[in-house]
């Protein structure tokens, strides 16, 4: 016995999809610029003043690592100067670790707050689906070390 052949059923197209493609063609738009910018700027004083928690490192952290992220996706420039930011971040926080005071050195807060002036000039020029992107491969590389899978030797884990 044969069954009976089942009736085509095409699958619904969502009719605003070419919204979505449009959006993610656009620039970041000026208020999202200005609203990310300055909540960095915002952890960077909470950090120039020892009150920075976790979760506002972990913000200049992703900021930082978003920022590389557009480097390596050759949307913006600069790689050499975001991996010495780094590098100084994670002495920061080893030093941190090892001393217990919060304060920065004169230079690591010059540095920190060059990059905070800096990131809204690279926002302005980056389209939705770039930022987005970039985000995304921020967040599935801290991923992928928090799952204990080996990561290149160039990279460095900095527990906040």
């Amino acid at each position: 016995m044969k069954k009976p052949r089942k009736k085509y059923r095409p699958i619904p197209v969502n009719p605003r999809a070419y919204l979505v493609a449009m959006m993610g063609a656009c620039s970041l738009s000026r208020d999202d610029v200005l609203i990310r910018a300055e909540s960095l700027h915002s952890k960077v004083e909470l950090i120039a003043q020892g009150k920075a928690t976790q979760d506002d490192w972990r913000w200049v952290f992703d900021c930082i690592n978003a920022v590389e992220e557009l480097c390596r996706m050759k949307i913006a420039q600069g790689l050499d100067v975001v991996e010495s930011l780094q590098e100084v971040m994670a002495e920061v926080l080893d030093r941190q670790k090892a001393t217990g005071t919060k304060a920065l050195r004169a230079s690591e807060l010059a540095a920190l707050r060059d990059f905070a002036a800096d990131y809204t000039e690279i926002l302005s020029g980056v389209t939705q689906q770039q930022y987005m992107t970039a985000q995304r491969r921020v967040e599935d590389r801290i991923r992928r070390v928090l799952s204990g899978e080996r990561i290149p030797a160039s990279w460095k884990v900095v527990e906040a």
